[in-house]
């Protein structure tokens, strides 16, 4: 894999200068904008779902579920990646992406969604249904879910860039010079990639925590514990995955949401980006799915 030149250095976040009212600002115009996000998207499953207006099938209705569901993640995880992340350190990130992940399984069944490519060929491989139905079982609905997951992970990139910070000074919160989110819009093209060091290490970071992700989960249970305090411990360990990870590959375990965020970003080749969000990432779930089956 490459590594980064003097060029286009693999760097840390945006940065950032000493101006503290970034801090307050965009604090403020964070969870506005969680609000704004989880209100469309609620509206569109009240719509899409719920209503059945388009009267879709099962399938469908899976399907547009997944889209509105990636869509939302991907808005909230872009957030806390490069606004929570840079500005206000690691503990903070893992709180959000616990809190995320957590909200993410309180949907009713018929709003369930997976957001991630990597826990549809799980399901699949296992041959575990969702709500009753064994469609995971089937590799073109797996096709079709990936293909619904990497709509609205795009669809929510050009949201948040285009519509939401490109006119982020807009909205009474604060004047450009001191607006993170516009910040970044201004500077879209000249990101840099979350791989920060070496491209090798940042993929065994994807890998590994992609494997960890999928044994933890047993392991709690085996543990003894159930209901909503084994909820909490599994999407606990994940978050602090996240945190862990944040450092070297911006702690993705998730190559729809990652891939989303960062084909664009410079620093690395293509080929590099998807070493380290697609390809090692999926190794590390087939070893969590043998060892799954080895252990449990």
């Amino acid at each position: 894999m490459d590594q980064p030149n003097d060029e286009e250095s693999a760097a840390e976040p945006p940065s950032l200068d000493s101006n503290t009212s970034w801090h307050i600002d965009d604090l403020l115009f964070a969870p506005f904008l969680f609000i704004i996000t989880v209100y469309i998207c609620n509206l569109a499953r009240d719509i899409l779902l719920q209503a059945n207006v388009m009267r879709l099938d099962q399938v469908q209705k899976l399907a547009t579920a997944e889209i509105i569901g990636t869509f939302e993640t991907t808005v909230i995880m872009f957030e806390i990646n490069l606004i929570v992340y840079p500005l206000w350190g690691v503990i903070p990130y893992t709180l959000l992406v616990f809190i995320a992940l957590h909200w993410q399984k309180l949907r009713p069944d018929e709003f369930q969604y997976d957001a991630n490519p990597l826990t549809i060929i799980m399901k699949h491989v296992e041959g575990i249904g969702t709500a009753g139905n064994s469609y995971y079982q089937r590799f073109e609905f797996v096709m079709i879910m990936i293909w619904a997951e990497t709509v609205g992970a795009f669809l929510s990139y050009y949201y948040l860039v285009n519509l939401i910070w490109a006119n982020a000074h807009m909205w009474g919160f604060w004047d450009t010079n001191n607006n993170f989110h516009y910040h970044l819009f201004t500077t879209a093209q000249e990101w840099q990639a979350s791989i920060s060091g070496d491209p090798t290490f940042a993929a065994f970071v994807e890998g590994f925590f992609s494997f960890a992700q999928y044994v933890w989960p047993l392991l709690v249970i085996r543990t003894g514990f159930d209901g909503d305090l084994t909820l909490i411990l599994i999407n606990s360990g994940k978050a602090i995955f996240a945190g862990c990870g944040a450092q070297y590959s911006g702690g993705y375990f998730n190559p729809i949401i990652a891939f989303a965020l960062e084909y664009k970003t410079r620093g690395h080749s293509l080929f590099t980006k998807t070493v380290v969000y697609w390809i090692a990432p999926i190794i590390g779930t087939i070893g969590g799915i043998v060892t799954r089956k080895w252990l449990f």
